[in-house]
């Protein structure tokens, strides 16, 4: 589930545009919201995200980068 802090969104709606399932949306305070019950978790909104407001909650940037080097390693 993808999870919006709304102090580092901008209301760019790349989110809104780049899902696949329609997820995202720009609630009344003017920033992105994703509905958690209908998040598939494909992470396309946190990789394009260009402020890095959106995140996993259950998965951390550094958890995905320690991930990725245990793959070359």
């Amino acid at each position: 589930m993808a999870v919006v802090d709304p102090d580092l969104c901008i209301a760019c709606l790349t989110c809104v545009r780049i899902c696949y399932y329609e997820i995202p949306f720009v609630n009344k305070d003017g920033v992105a919201q994703i509905d958690a019950d209908r998040c598939h978790g494909c992470g396309v909104c946190v990789a394009e995200c260009p402020c890095q407001a959106i995140t996993f909650a259950s998965l951390t940037t550094e958890q995905v980068v320690a991930k990725i080097d245990a793959c070359f390693a």
